[in-house]
């Protein structure tokens, strides 16, 4: 899941987990669109659990661009972790 840079090198550095991700989820609770819809932003929660059932979680943001031709370009994406949900 690239949304929240599940690769394995980044899992491995998240609080809380004692291996690679197992499972990842990832839920959008809000998406806001600016008036001429060439930006876009969605933000919601992401969570993990590894082989051992322990899980973190946390919350994010992606901003989108469209351009001209309709594509859509994922511009920025952050987030924050929190532990556990």
């Amino acid at each position: 899941m690239t949304d929240c840079a599940l690769d394995p090198g980044y899992a491995a550095r998240l609080p809380g987990l004692s291996g690679p991700p197992r499972s990842s989820g990832r839920e959008t609770e809000h998406v806001f669109r600016s008036s001429t819809g060439d930006v876009s932003a969605t933000m919601g929660s992401w969570w993990v659990i590894d082989e051992g059932a322990q899980e973190t979680d946390g919350k994010f943001l992606s901003i989108w661009r469209r351009h001209a031709d309709g594509a859509h370009e994922l511009a920025l994406e952050t987030g924050i972790l929190q532990g556990q949900r």
